[in-house]
């Protein structure tokens, strides 16, 4: 939508929205067309034109350059040649940012390192240091203890709260190595920013830059939990790396930078966390330093990168200390060291275009929930069964005339097994992605399909086991499967209806999913040997997507979430699950 509101006499209206009419420049009115706009706006200068962009469904990110709405997707690399450990949320601690915010100076043209130390052995004596500690200490131009930055008791509230990471195998990092990641950050404009960070006991920041302090690597700030500026011995385990979230202001640099934090733990708990904040120095201390300042959240519009965002589901995962790791990606994929671990990530354009009407539920619609009847998944069984009895049906009730006996017509829940008791649709999710109207219905409606599969492998495919994702090869069963549905598809738009779905790949019990992720995929986005007519990948965000990280063994109203996003993304809204 654009940024411009227009008085229609009565409301301020967008002009990009559609069936709104106003009076032109020979005093007709006229219908707005939000693709071709004339209208234009009076900037106190001149008139200028209104430019209303396309919407881009929820989750995507429009490419301005491009006009293409983008999908990013991050999973973590897989690791061959030694131990890993899983990537999360480090401590919570009613320590942490007990103190409050330091906002000191700018540091752009400082001496690197910074090192913090407390030589009074006090966190009330910890300062911040030149040259390695050895020069000029950085002055402290604000402190706050505002909701925003303070520990309010709950051992929830403060930054490093908010912001902690830590990795686990599940016995957490070990203490004594520091536990480092790294993320890219492109600067476009040169300006000034804020860094701020805190760690228990240690954390320290590196610079790797094509252009900031002359390029290469610089060491700009240690925070040692220590009495001495090079961080050794360490008397007394100091509190100030952590009961201060420290700020720091910084010119960036246009160019190239990448940011490399580490953690490291002595004894008892550990996190450590960091963020960006796009905001000067000045705006900082008059905006969000205030004392009396009492909304915790204001700091969020500000964050253009914080640690927080690096605990992901599934994990992204990091080496043991001392381990050498060779990470692959599936195919399509691209190995990026820049999401703090090793990740692989695909981004999916689709052209940017007008946002359709919503699509409505109504009484004659069908869906098709199938399971998966492989022991692998039966722990994904009962919450999907109770999800049907009971969170989904008290969403889709209203739609069905609010009675139990056309929902339980209406929308059915399938073991793929227990199809008339035999093995017909057994980890066949393609088979059923394509199951066209009245299927094991008694009387026929003239509503649409949905199907919607829970599948965490398929033995009938290739994917039963734990070998990796081939893109080269199809199976003869899953080539049959695909015309058929295929031909399903293309036979409900001839008889005026519509088939959609959406293939959720459940993570597996077992260790038999990997390869089954990536056939998930093909099925829907080109990759390969799978491309149409051997996949669905032109009928992938009109009729049909993929969810391929749905969790197993999580509650009904987790499943229920997923279904309402999969079938929003579709453009099928269900109101009554909020």
């Amino acid at each position: 939508m654009s940024t411009y509101k227009i008085f229609d006499g009565t409301n301020w209206v967008d002009p990009c929205d559609c069936n709104v009419s106003i009076i032109d420049s020979s005093g007709t009115f006229k219908l707005l067309d939000p693709n071709n706009c004339v209208v234009k706006y009076f900037d106190g200068t001149g008139w200028c034109d209104i430019t209303c962009p396309c919407e881009c469904p929820d989750g995507q990110v429009l490419n301005i350059l491009t006009n293409e709405c983008e999908l990013t997707t991050t999973v973590a690399a897989t690791p061959s040649g030694g131990a890993t450990y899983e990537l999360g949320a480090g401590d919570m601690s009613t320590a942490y940012n007990g103190s409050g915010a330091r906002l000191y100076e700018d540091i752009s043209t400082k001496i690197f390192p910074l090192n913090g130390f407390s030589p009074t052995g006090f966190s009330s004596g910890y300062k911040v240091a030149e040259a390695a500690g050895t020069g000029a200490t950085v002055t402290i131009q604000q402190t706050s203890s505002n909701p925003i930055w303070d520990e309010d008791g709950t051992g929830t509230a403060g930054r490093l709260n908010m912001s902690s990471v830590w990795a686990y195998d599940p016995t957490p990092f070990p203490n004594g190595d520091w536990l480092t990641l790294r993320y890219c950050i492109n600067i476009t404009a040169e300006k000034q920013y804020v860094f701020g960070m805190a760690g228990d006991n240690q954390v320290k920041a590196t610079i790797n830059s094509t252009t900031f302090n002359g390029g290469g690597i610089t060491n700009l700030v240690n925070l040692w939990a220590s009495a001495f500026p090079g961080g050794s011995p360490l008397t007394g385990l100091q509190t100030g790396p952590f009961v201060f979230w420290h700020m720091f202001p910084i010119t960036l640099p246009i160019g190239s930078h990448i940011l490399e934090l580490s953690g490291y733990n002595i004894s008892s708990s550990r996190a450590f966390g960091a963020e960006i904040y796009d905001i000067t120095e000045t705006d900082m201390i008059n905006n969000l330093m205030v004392p009396t300042l009492i909304v915790p959240t204001a700091i969020d519009p500000y964050i253009i990168f914080s640690t927080k965002d690096l605990v992901s589901v599934p994990p992204l995962l990091v080496p043991a200390p001392g381990v050498v790791i060779t990470w692959s990606c599936d195919p399509g994929f691209t190995l990026s060291e820049c999401n703090g671990a090793p990740s692989c990530t695909e981004v999916i354009s689709t052209p940017c275009t007008e946002i359709p009407p919503p699509i409505n539920l109504d009484i004659d619609d069908q869906i098709n929930i199938w399971f998966d009847n492989s022991g692998s998944i039966e722990t994904t069984e009962a919450p999907l069964l109770d999800l049907y009895a009971n969170e989904l049906k008290a969403c889709l009730l209203p739609f069905y005339n609010n009675d139990p006996l056309i929902y339980a017509d209406r929308v059915k829940l399938f073991n793929m097994f227990d199809i008339n008791g035999v093995w017909d649709y057994s980890e066949r999710f393609v088979k059923c992605l394509g199951t066209d109207r009245n299927f094991q219905r008694g009387v026929g409606t003239p509503g649409k399909v949905i199907n919607l599969t829970f599948s965490d492998e398929s033995s009938v495919y290739g994917y039963g086991d734990t070998r990796p994702f081939d893109p080269s090869g199809r199976t003869v069963q899953y080539d049959r499967d695909m015309v058929d549905c295929r031909a399903n598809i293309a036979q409900s738009i001839l008889d005026g209806y519509r088939i959609y779905g959406t293939a959720f790949r459940v993570t597996s019990d077992q260790d038999v999913s990997h390869g089954f992720r990536g056939l998930t995929r093909a099925t829907l986005i080109n990759v390969g040997v799978y491309t149409p007519p051997n996949n669905l990948n032109d009928y992938y965000t009109s009729n049909f997507n993929c969810n391929l990280d749905t969790l197993a063994a999580e509650t009904p109203r987790y499943y229920r979430d997923q279904i309402v996003a999969s079938l929003k993304a579709l453009g099928i809204t269900i109101p009554n699950c909020p």
